[in-house]
Formats: structure tokens, sequence, C-alpha cells
């Protein structure tokens, strides 16, 4: 029997606020819409919570259950997590720390969706890389500071040449 993932999926209060989150500030493309439940390619799914509960539990939540906000984050990379903090700022988001440098070199912020879910979005390794070497650094510092393999490092150097 082989296993596949296929989806992570978090529960939402209102999933057209969330929708709109997702798809129009994030660039999530919708691959399915059942109204209650929303895949998006790459495999993020949102449920309505109380759709959710009956479909998992059969019932409805209790009004204080705020399931999986505080235990997980869902992660996103771009190549400037600068410019898509400033956006994502501008357009009301609510921060959960600014773009701070992790000791490997990526940059990263965190946000909170609609329902207060952490979402992290950080550098792609190979803009991390790219920086990292156009401020002078050498491919082996790189491949140490980055923990990357020297050989990708090296790929990365070379394709800049």
């Amino acid at each position: 029997m082989t296993l596949t993932f296929q989806a992570s999926v978090i529960f939402v209060q209102d999933i057209v606020a969330s929708r709109r989150f997702y798809e129009e500030l994030l660039g999530q493309e919708v691959e399915m819409d059942h109204g209650a439940s929303i895949s998006f390619k790459g495999g993020l799914a949102l449920w309505q919570v109380e759709h959710a509960f009956q479909t998992i539990y059969e019932r409805t939540p209790e009004s204080t259950e705020q399931p999986g906000r505080q235990e997980h984050e869902l992660h996103f990379e771009t190549t400037d997590a600068q410019a898509t903090s400033v956006r994502l700022l501008e357009a009301g988001v609510e921060p959960v720390h600014p773009v701070r440098e992790m000791p490997w070199g990526k940059r990263i912020f965190r946000v909170r969706d609609p329902d207060g879910h952490i979402v992290a979005i950080g550098e792609r390794m190979p803009a991390v890389i790219a920086r990292l070497l156009g401020q002078g650094m050498s491919a082996r510092a790189v491949a140490e500071r980055t923990g990357m393999p020297f050989e990708i490092v090296e790929q990365s150097a070379e394709g800049d040449a």
C-alpha cells in the first residue's frame, strides 16, 4: 500500500474572507470550490468550521473551540520577502513579526490569516543564495551559512557569472 500526501486542511470561520486572503493576497489558484470547502492548487484546502466538525466529529463546534490556530503554520515562499511584507501590511493583514533574517540567511515574516492561523512567508533558497553571493560572500561561506550543499551554491554562482 502506498500513501500519497494530498493536502493540508485548515478550518475557517468565514470561508469567503479566507478564500479572498489566500486567493487575492497570496496568489493561490482555486482548484475546486464545493462551497463549504475549497481546494487550492499546491495542496492547501479550507473547510468552513461547521462543515468540518459535522464531517469529522458529527457535531457542531463549541463557540470556544478554535482548532489549530497556534500549533502550526502555513509556509509560503517568495523572491522578495520585504516587498511582499509591505504589500500585505498595506492590505491590513495582521503581522506576527516583521521581516527578520534567520541564522541560515533566509528572510522571513509571519502574519495571521482572517482566522488567526499563522502564515509564514520567506525567501526561496535560490534567492537567499543569490543575495548572499551578491553581498560578496564566497560560495563556500554561503554553503556554510545556509546549510545548502556546496555544489548547489556553486551552480548558482556559476549561473550568475
